[in-house]
């Protein structure tokens, strides 16, 4: 998202020339390397905005020539770099990946989404402010028709760019509600100007001062309303993660194994992390998510077969069942607790080790758990 705002701010200069658009392009190329589900809205967003300036001019295709070119240099560069780096492995790095667009950015799942609330408000919240804003911005075109042009293109380009993201969000994706999270931050600035506009009407004409007061009560509210809840983005976690790191650092040593779904625990501390691939992720999100007709099974990703001392869970619920060995061989009561994060100790005794170096639930510790489970 800051990339392509960085693109938008150089566009948006009134002196913007060639060289500008050429490194807004950069900016745009920086985006989709980064995240796939930028390159699949930016691009066709890109391409439809450049068909509109050249609809209106054709001769914009020096600008625009550029920004494409600096654009798809930077990603076919990038994509070259990670082959290289892949070597033998980019078959099956590439196999993967198209198997997890297939899974979390092309499912196709509208039938599902539309059938969630909070799929419903973000739809109508998006609708509305879209309508609104073009509906005002052809006003104020008409009644001051000196708007600076490359303030146009940008505007037209948010639009479009809000536009594909919220429908591919919606209609298209998996639904998550953090893959809302890029089209809403651009979708700001438009309810902003809405607003605005609604404002300014009440000093200027007193006929509808009180329409446009009233419309004002109405919107304050349903944007803080909207914004202080889940409806938009993901849970509020509150400070959790927080305290749950804190605690790794100081009470967990670093050469404990720890199995567990989060990754982001990885980036804050030096402990040794036991995580499930990218693979069995698909998998998993695909029979959870997606109803495939498939049961997951410890063949797909084990979470004893590295001997981990510690089992974490975390803010994605699969991780119950993925890590379900793990538990089983845990103390039954947790060493910390703080929603919705619990961690376990695994004692040694618990596990047996095996010739080949992989671990399993100790027999004894077994016939325990299944004598606790009859009683």
């Amino acid at each position: 998202a800051l990339m392509v705002c960085f693109g938008l701010l150089i566009i948006s200069n009134q002196r913007s020339k060639e060289i500008h658009h050429g490194l807004a392009g950069l900016c745009f190329g920086v985006a989709v390397t980064i995240k796939s589900q930028v390159l699949l809205i930016l691009t066709p967003a890109v391409l439809l905005w450049s068909a509109y300036r050249l609809a209106l001019k054709p001769g914009a295709w020096r600008s625009l020539l550029p920004l494409i070119i600096a654009m798809v240099s930077v990603y076919g560069l990038d994509w070259m770099w990670r082959l290289s780096i892949a070597s033998d492995q980019a078959n099956a790095n590439i196999s993967v990946l198209l198997e997890g667009i297939a899974i979390h950015i092309l499912p196709f799942r509208f039938a599902s989404n539309l059938l969630e609330p909070g799929v419903i408000v973000r739809l109508f919240t998006v609708a509305i402010g879209l309508i609104a804003f073009v509906l005002i911005r052809r006003r104020s075109s008409q009644s001051c028709p000196k708007i600076i042009e490359s303030h146009r293109h940008t505007e037209i380009f948010l639009l479009i760019f809000v536009t594909l993201w919220i429908a591919w969000w919606a209609f298209v994706s998996i639904g998550w509600r953090r893959y809302a999270f890029v089209g809403f931050t651009f979708f700001i600035p438009l309810l902003a100007y809405v607003i605005n506009w609604l404002w300014e009407q009440t000093q200027v004409k007193v006929q509808t001062r009180k329409l446009s007061a009233a419309l004002i009560i109405l919107a304050i509210p349903l944007v803080i309303f909207l914004t202080t809840r889940d409806w938009l983005f993901e849970d509020r976690q509150g400070d959790g993660f927080l305290a749950l790191v804190n605690y790794l650092k100081y009470s967990i040593p670093e050469s404990m194994p720890i199995v567990t779904w989060e990754w982001s625990a990885t980036y804050f501390t030096n402990h040794t992390y036991i995580l499930p691939t990218t693979r069995d992720v698909n998998i998993m999100t695909r029979i959870t998510f997606l109803g495939a007709d498939q049961d997951y099974t410890d063949d797909l990703f084990n979470p004893l077969d590295f001997c981990p001392q510690y089992a974490l869970l975390g803010s994605f619920q699969i991780d119950r069942t993925v890590l379900q060995p793990a538990i089983e061989a845990a103390a039954p009561e947790p060493i910390y607790h703080h929603d919705p994060y619990i961690l376990f100790r695994i004692p040694s005794e618990n596990l047996r080790k095996l010739s080949d170096g992989r671990c399993v639930l100790n027999a004894i510790r077994r016939y325990c758990n299944l004598v606790i489970i009859q009683r």
